[in-house]
């Protein structure tokens, strides 16, 4: 019941729980932004929790409830989203037309979710 967050399209890394295991574990991160139970952790201590059967806080899987959202990869991870491409199912990204008038930061707008199908 591991989540998947990118599937393996051509020209798209995997960006899977394995990748973001591997490459960003001590990578600080915020949980439920914008709620009460609002909380930064270990993108590590997250990831290994959604896996997990084991028991926490209050005998409930202590991560496992929370989810990652809202996470700018242009600001959190740089080299994962300069290698995000979109599918070309999706079509034409117009936001990257250079011709059209929006913000730089808007050109390559990649966010990161992370959940389990409870939180959904």
């Amino acid at each position: 019941n591991m989540p998947a967050i990118l599937g393996n399209w051509d020209k798209i890394p995997a960006l899977d729980v394995d990748y973001w295991l591997q490459k960003h574990p001590n990578m600080m991160v915020p949980l439920d932004v914008g709620t009460p139970q609002e909380r930064v952790v270990r993108l590590g201590d997250f990831l290994s929790d959604l896996g997990s059967d084991q028991e926490g806080e209050e005998g409930q899987r202590a991560l496992r409830t929370r989810y990652l959202r809202s996470i700018h990869t242009a600001e959190w991870f740089e080299k994962e989203n300069a290698a995000i491409v979109y599918p070309e199912v999706f079509g034409k990204n117009h936001l990257a037309d250079e011709t059209r008038e929006y913000p730089h930061s808007w050109r390559r707008w990649y966010e990161l979710f992370i959940s389990v199908r409870e939180c959904s």
